[in-house]
């Protein structure tokens, strides 16, 4: 819809989905910030890059990882976790994104030096 890349995952009998979308050209994370989408918004860091978690509720099956990776690039990681627990609440929706997005982060090449 944007035009940005997007790559989507589903789990064994469609339990958990993972969708992860590259955004070069602009900042996400302003976008991010001006847009506040969700009700439960965090600023952090996902490694040493600066990142926002979100989510609808607390207790919703989806959670939004985004993560600036340099200036005017980013990626948005979004995890739902359809296999709800005996409690009848998602299994961490929140914490499986930002494994995801730790590991991406990992895996990316040192920024060159300024």
């Amino acid at each position: 819809m944007t035009g940005d890349r997007l790559c989507d995952r589903e789990g064994l009998n469609g339990a958990r989905a993972l969708s992860f979308i590259l955004v070069p050209g602009r900042d996400v994370l302003v976008d991010t910030y001006r847009v506040r989408q969700f009700a439960l918004f965090r600023p952090m860091t996902v490694g040493p890059l600066p990142a926002t978690v979100e989510q609808s509720a607390p207790d919703s099956i989806s959670c939004t990882v985004t993560v600036g990776t340099a200036e005017n690039q980013g990626f948005i990681l979004n995890h739902s976790e359809y296999e709800l627990g005996s409690d009848g609440q998602a299994n961490d929706p929140c914490g499986r994104a930002l494994r995801v997005a730790e590991r991406i982060v990992a895996s990316l090449p040192p920024l060159p030096p300024k």
